[in-house]
C-alpha cells in the first residue's frame, strides 16, 4: 500500500514527464499550521513559470481524482534555484554548459562547465579576459553548485 507521499511523488514524476520536467524532490511539510505538499521540479534550461504553472495544474487534476488525503493541503510548485547544488552525476551532465562554482580546498572557481568525465570536471574560466580550459579532479571538489554570472 502506497503512503501519501509515495502517491504524490508517483503522480508528481508521471505529470512532470508528460510535461518533459524532472521532479527533484517531493515533501509534505506543516507550516504556519498548513499542511503543504511541495514538489521541486526542474528542466534542462529551468524551470519557467508557465511550466511550474502546468506543472501544478496538470497535478492538482489528477491529485483532486485520487484523493491521496482526507486532510486539507496546498500544493506547491517550484524550482530547484538559481544557485542550487549539484549533488548527483545526472545532475553535473544535466549542467554541461552551465555556468557552475567549484568550491576546493584552494578555493572557490566559477567559469562553464565544458565536460565531465568518471574523475574530473573541466571548467572553462575567465581570468583577467583570457579564457582558459581547468581540471578538477573529483577528488578535490568539495561542492558544486549552479551559479548566476554577475
Amino acid at each position: 500500500m502506497e503512503t501519501m507521499l509515495e502517491k504524490a511523488k508517483r503522480i508528481a514524476e508521471q505529470e512532470a514527464e508528460k510535461l518533459g520536467l524532472e521532479i527533484v524532490s517531493v515533501s509534505f511539510v506543516k507550516e504556519y499550521g498548513m499542511k503543504i505538499l511541495r514538489v521541486v521540479a526542474d528542466k534542462e534550461f529551468g524551470l519557467t513559470l508557465e511550466d511550474s504553472e502546468r506543472l501544478n495544474l496538470a497535478m492538482r487534476k489528477v491529485l483532486d481524482e485520487d484523493d491521496i488525503t482526507d486532510e486539507d493541503y496546498y500544493l506547491e510548485v517550484s524550482s530547484v534555484g538559481a544557485e542550487r547544488q549539484l549533488k548527483t552525476r545526472r545532475e553535473i551532465e544535466h549542467a554541461i554548459g552551465r555556468y557552475v562554482s567549484i568550491k576546493t580546498d584552494k578555493g572557490k572557481f566559477f567559469g562553464d562547465l565544458v565536460e565531465v568525465t568518471d574523475d574530473s570536471l573541466t571548467l572553462r574560466i575567465n581570468n583577467k579576459g583570457r579564457m582558459s580550459k581547468t581540471v578538477f579532479k573529483n577528488a578535490d571538489i568539495q561542492e558544486i553548485r549552479l551559479a548566476v554570472k554577475i
